[in-house]
């Protein structure tokens, strides 16, 4: 059963996918106004994914030492005065590429405080038995919100005057902002664990250390930087290669629905979910998400058929959410409550690292190569790193062997093993 706060947090949580996927799509529709090659379109969502490798880490002892709970809605308010800045700017008619470059790098940083402190967030308000469902209603709705209505509405936007979608943007932000504020007045103060402070040096180093000697979760990030890595470099060319490159495939209006495909793969993997629980054991479930990005690639690298590049990313949309509701529900019960934030933080700088990775060097590959030449690369790197998922699956089963056999041998000790 859902609670009452969860479900006030999921309203806000999906109203600021809602704006996440329209900034996606918004700001590289800006830039192709100001572009004159695929990378600098491409180097707008390196700079919007930079925060990860950079700062992802940081945040994550940030997030523990602070203790915040107002964290998301600080972020959210943040964010949203990035874009009056850009509204503002361009309505003085002096945007260029360079604003658009710095918006994207501050917004990406408070981007990373928000997603490294929300999983708390998420444990607070869940209990352990609806917690796997929580998370994968988060993660449809991420996908439906982010991947589908987003992009519609961003590139519905990118059809008028830069100021009018600059400025709604900022609107949803502080919007979803106000929701959070109002959920935390009426939240009562969670009992934080009273633990010594450290050193910063050493609240670094701790998370890294756990993470680096969970093998299950290391592997898991490493395919997750492979998958990352190719959706980076997708996401940053493919527009530009469907409507700029001649001849002409798609307008931004379509492209901004072709997205929806994407959410359509979520919603299916949603209802399935709906009705069976998902076995976070079962690690091979995660090859779907591997396969459908390594499968995008290649679709897209051979043909600007909407056909063809749309099953494969429905196909992506289901695996996105297997692995968020397998990957993200690990953490949450793997990880000491005390390193969660920071062992997120490392985590995702891992995995999230490959987006800004595959922008930058999909852009520059566009611009020596080819656009289909970029992505038969990416798609390369993908496919050598994907199988480190049974290695994965292999060590949780011996784990889950272990503590059986301690079990038993603790039982027997005791007597009450027949």
């Amino acid at each position: 059963m859902t609670t009452l706060p969860f479900k006030q947090l999921w309203r806000s949580i999906a109203l600021s996918n809602f704006t996440d996927g329209s900034q996606k799509v918004f700001l590289p529709f800006v830039a192709l106004s100001l572009a004159i090659s695929p990378s600098d379109v491409a180097y707008v969502f390196t700079f919007l994914t930079l925060g990860w490798p950079l700062f992802g880490l940081l945040s994550g002892v940030i997030v523990d030492r602070l203790q915040m709970s107002s964290m998301p809605f600080w972020c959210h308010f943040v964010r949203s005065l990035l874009f009056v800045y850009l509204a503002l700017v361009a309505h003085y008619g002096q945007i260029g590429l360079y604003h658009l470059y710095f918006a994207a790098f501050i917004f990406g940083l408070f981007d990373v405080l928000f997603e490294v402190s929300l999983p708390k967030l998420v444990l607070e308000l869940t209990t352990d038995e609806n917690r796997v469902r929580s998370n994968t209603r988060l993660a449809v709705t991420h996908t439906i919100c982010s991947e589908f209505l987003g992009p519609v509405l961003g590139s519905t936007l990118s059809l008028f005057n830069p100021v009018l979608g600059l400025s709604v943007i900022a609107l949803f932000y502080t919007a979803s902002a106000g929701m959070l504020k109002f959920l935390l007045i009426g939240q009562p103060r969670t009992a934080h664990e009273h633990r010594p402070r450290q050193p910063i040096l050493s609240s670094l180093i701790e998370p890294v250390i756990w993470l680096l000697g969970n093998r299950v979760l290391i592997m898991l990030a490493l395919v997750g930087f492979a998958m990352s890595l190719s959706w980076g470099a997708w996401l940053s060319l493919e527009p530009y290669y469907l409507i700029e490159v001649s001849p002409q495939t798609l307008t931004k209006v379509e492209f901004g629905f072709m997205m929806a495909v994407l959410a359509g793969g979520a919603v299916c993997a949603a209802l399935l979910f709906e009705r069976i629980q998902i076995n976070k054991n079962n690690l091979p479930l995660l090859f779907v998400d591997a396969t459908g990005i390594i499968a995008l690639l290649l679709a897209s690298s051979f043909t600007k058929n909407p056909f063809f590049v749309g099953t494969a990313l429905f196909l992506t949309g289901i695996g996105a959410t297997i692995w968020s509701s397998i990957v993200i529900t690990m953490r949450q019960e793997l990880v000491p409550r005390h390193l969660l934030g920071g062992v997120n933080g490392f985590f995702r700088v891992i995995v999230y690292g490959g987006l800004p990775a595959g922008s930058f060097i999909g852009g520059m590959l566009a611009d020596r190569l080819s656009i289909p030449s970029s992505y038969i690369a990416i798609a390369a790197i993908s496919a050598v790193l994907s199988p480190f998922i049974l290695f994965a699956h292999w060590q949780r089963r011996k784990q889950a062997c272990e503590v059986t056999l301690f079990q038993q041998e603790a039982c027997r000790k005791n007597g009450s093993f027949h």
